[in-house]
């Protein structure tokens, strides 16, 4: 089994560093993961926003020997327009990251996301629960649609709160893009129409609402790593 979690997909907190050069713990934020070996690291650009003044944004790493550690992302930067957000971990050696999909991108190719949803803190020990979404591509556009992004993929399996800024990946973990959000559609269960007295119709429909996450393509993502600068997949 391909260890995302141990070296590939990281969960992002905030933290205040305080004296003797240590770090209070703040809260769990989202996921992000490294895109080249220099420590080039990106997640979603509301994730990176969620900070307070005086936190920084950090890394944890929660397995192996360093396990507990925690490393800061510094030189955060936002694209204006798009929920993408990079910056650089400075962990003293190369950085494990996903190569690209390099298959046929369409319509009912398989993916799957590796995240962290919260589980609490207790005594500056933040908590967190890997999870593992499986689907496939249920949609796909050339426009937004008004989502932050440059192109619309969405996928049949919803975006939980914790996975924004998590890799979505091939059935062989190649990388296909990055989970931010979900989008809503609803399908009529039933409708009911009914006549009093021959004069006032009511009518009552009800709707069951489904979910579908939504993340920026590989293609995308490359596309603004070029337009703020970074180096990324070498």
């Amino acid at each position: 089994m391909f260890d995302i979690g141990g070296d590939y997909v990281f969960p992002i907190i905030s933290g205040t560093p305080s004296a003797g050069n240590t770090m209070k713990v703040g809260r769990f934020l989202g996921t992000g993961f490294y895109i080249n070996s220099a420590g080039g690291f990106t997640t979603c650009k509301h994730v990176a926003e969620a900070i307070t003044e005086g936190q920084h944004l950090y890394v944890g790493q929660m397995k192996g020997p360093t396990a507990g550690d925690y490393h800061r992302i510094q030189n955060v930067i936002c694209h204006e327009i798009y929920d993408i957000a990079i910056g650089t971990v400075v962990t003293g050696r190369k950085t494990e990251f996903l190569k690209p999909y390099a298959g046929a991108f369409a319509l009912g190719v398989d993916v799957g996301a590796f995240g962290y949803t919260d589980a609490g803190k207790e005594n500056n020990i933040l908590g967190v629960d890997p999870r593992y979404l499986k689907g496939h591509i249920s949609r796909l556009a050339e426009e937004p649609f008004g989502f932050p992004t440059k192109s619309l993929c969405e996928m049949s399996f919803a975006v939980p709160s914790g996975f924004s800024g998590t890799a979505v990946l091939s059935e062989d973990y190649q990388l296909v893009g990055m989970a931010y959000g979900n989008a809503e559609s609803k399908i009529l269960s039933y409708s009911v129409t009914e006549v009093v007295d021959g004069n006032s119709t009511f009518l009552e429909n009800v709707y069951r609402v489904m979910e579908f996450g939504l993340c920026h393509t590989v293609t995308d993502l490359k596309a603004v790593f070029s337009e703020l600068g970074v180096r990324s997949f070498e």
